[in-house]
């Protein structure tokens, strides 16, 4: 169930135009620099995190091969596997979502209770039911 609803957060965010360059320029408000520091080459400290950032976004986020990062970035296949990793651990730890309003539901379960993870997961599914009848509410509307 979380496999799909990931998958289906990745092609929603690709039907929306969200492609590299969003999050790049995601990045940088994140982090607080300016857009062409996330595409700097070097091993500063800011580039580099903004590096992780983006590679961890493009490859979870929105499911990029992780050829697509080491073309723009100028960077090997296996640096994007690790700075996936690193970015992963820097948007978990520093609470960076790549949409603003973006409900955590790739929380990982293994750290939850029982009962916290059937609480997470009645939420989102009361979500989803609750925008299902807003839509069929709106479409009943335009009908009349």
């Amino acid at each position: 169930m979380v496999a799909e609803e990931a998958m289906e957060n990745r092609y929603a965010l690709r039907s929306r135009g969200f492609n590299l360059a969003f999050i790049a320029s995601r990045v940088s408000r994140v982090l607080g620099m300016k857009p062409d520091e996330v595409w700097a080459k070097g091993k500063y400290r800011r580039a580099v995190q903004a590096r992780r950032l983006l590679c961890y976004w493009a490859a979870r986020g929105l499911g990029m091969p992780m050829s697509s990062p080491p073309r723009e970035l100028g960077i090997s296949i296996p640096t994007v596997s690790n700075s996936v990793a690193r970015g992963r651990r820097i948007a978990e730890g520093k609470g960076f979502r790549l949409v603003e309003n973006q409900i955590p539901n790739s929380v990982p379960f293994s750290g939850l209770t029982p009962f916290t993870e059937n609480r997470h997961r009645d939420v989102l599914a009361n979500m989803n039911r609750e925008k299902r009848s807003v839509v069929k509410r709106e479409v009943d509307l335009v009908r009349c």
